[in-house]
C-alpha cells in the first residue's frame, strides 16, 4: 500500500464534513488539520486544538492545549462550567450528512471559545474544582450542571 492509498483511506466522509463546517473557524483561529482517521480529526494552531471524533453516531467534541495534550476539555463541560447554554444535538439518522450540526457546532465554538482557542487556558484550576464538585455531588452529563459562578455565589466552591 502506498501513502496516496492512506490518504484515500482517511480521507472519510465525515472528516471532510467537519472540513467544510470548520474552514471559517480554521481560517480565523490559523488551524490546520494537524491528524485525521476515520471517524476522527484533530485541528490544531499553536494556542489550541479541537478534537471531533464520531463513534456509534455519537459526536465526541473535546478542546484541548497543543502543548502536551495532557488536558482535554469536553465542550459540552466547558459550556457547562463557563455557564453557557450549548446547541441542542440535532438528531439525524446513521449514515445521513452531519453538516448541518457540525456548522452549528463550529459556529457555537467560535462565538463562545474565542478566547481558549487564542490559547487562553487560566480557567484551568478552577475546571478542575468544578469536575471535582461535580464528582462529589454524582452529578454528570445527563443532568442540569450548575456553572462554576453559580457554584461560587452559592459557596459550594470557594474561589
Amino acid at each position: 500500500m502506498n501513502t496516496q492509498d492512506l490518504q484515500i483511506e482517511n480521507n472519510s466522509h465525515f472528516c471532510q464534513e467537519v472540513k467544510m463546517a470548520f474552514e471559517q473557524l480554521m481560517t480565523q483561529f490559523s488551524m490546520n488539520v494537524n491528524k485525521e482517521l476515520k471517524d476522527e480529526i484533530y485541528l490544531e494552531s499553536r494556542w489550541a486544538g479541537i478534537f471531533l471524533g464520531k463513534e456509534n453516531n455519537e459526536l465526541t467534541i473535546s478542546i484541548y492545549s497543543p502543548k502536551g495534550k495532557s488536558r482535554w476539555y469536553p465542550k459540552f463541560y466547558l459550556s457547562a462550567f463557563f455557564g453557557l447554554k450549548g446547541q441542542t444535538i440535532i438528531e439525524q439518522p446513521e449514515g445521513e450528512s452531519n453538516l448541518k450540526e457540525l456548522c452549528c457546532h463550529a459556529n457555537e465554538i467560535k462565538e463562545s471559545f474565542a478566547s481558549i482557542l487564542r490559547g487562553d487556558f487560566s480557567w484551568d484550576l478552577d475546571f478542575e474544582k468544578w469536575l471535582a464538585y461535580l464528582k462529589q455531588c454524582h452529578k454528570d452529563q445527563d443532568c442540569d450542571l450548575p456553572s462554576f459562578l453559580q457554584l461560587i455565589h452559592e459557596g459550594q466552591i470557594e474561589q
